[in-house]
């Protein structure tokens, strides 16, 4: 099992679009055998989604992605984004999808 974690942290005195404050992220992957499973938690805290507003944007976001080897040319794999279905934007105007789910085969040569 491995985990990770960074956080950064932006001080400006301008207002930078798209940049947030904080920025914490939390991540564990384990590989028991032909399995694959990863997690990571994201939080932003303070993001300016527009120019000239003083409203920030805060928000947690989840994804998980699970993989299993078949064999050594073939891996199928389960990813899911922003699992908790949060409701955000990161510019003014275009809001992120809420929760997505993909499924897919990777052909490894």
């Amino acid at each position: 099992m491995r985990f990770d974690a960074n956080y950064s942290f932006l001080h400006t005195s301008r207002t930078l679009i798209a940049a947030p404050k904080h920025k914490l992220f939390l991540g564990v992957d384990w590989q028991p055998g032909r399995f694959t499973l990863h997690s990571g938690l994201q939080w932003i805290d303070g993001l300016h989604t527009a120019e000239n507003s003083t409203a920030t944007e805060n928000f947690w976001l989840w994804d998980l992605t699970a993989s299993l080897r078949v064999s050594r040319a073939l891996k199928v794999f389960d990813h899911g984004e922003n699992l908790l279905a949060q409701l955000y934007e990161v510019n003014a105007g275009f809001p992120m999808p809420r929760a997505t789910v993909m499924a897919g085969v990777e052909v490894l040569l």
